[in-house]
């Protein structure tokens, strides 16, 4: 019985390159502005003709964006980085 939760757990961290809007790390209003700015890549997936769908975004774009974020906010002159700097 144990061994089921680990696989259902190891399919929720190893996704197919899409998250649902409901998985993303961020809030939908947040993830709505970013994808109307295009900064993330999503996709409306349904049925032809009917009037609701799953949004789905790409987790490629969201590392994207994310680690564009990490740069901007790391520190330009830490003192790890004037020690690297000091070595050479």
């Amino acid at each position: 019985m144990k061994n089921d939760n680990v696989l259902s757990f190891n399919k929720k961290i190893t996704p197919s390159g899409w998250l649902r809007m409901a998985e993303l790390p961020i809030r939908r209003t947040l993830a709505d502005d970013l994808c109307k700015r295009g900064i993330l890549v999503s996709v409306v997936v349904g049925r032809p003709g009917s009037k609701r769908g799953v949004r789905l975004v790409s987790l490629e774009s969201l590392n994207a964006y994310l680690m564009g974020l990490a740069n901007e906010q790391r520190p330009k002159n830490s003192a790890s980085s004037q020690a690297v700097e000091n070595q050479s």
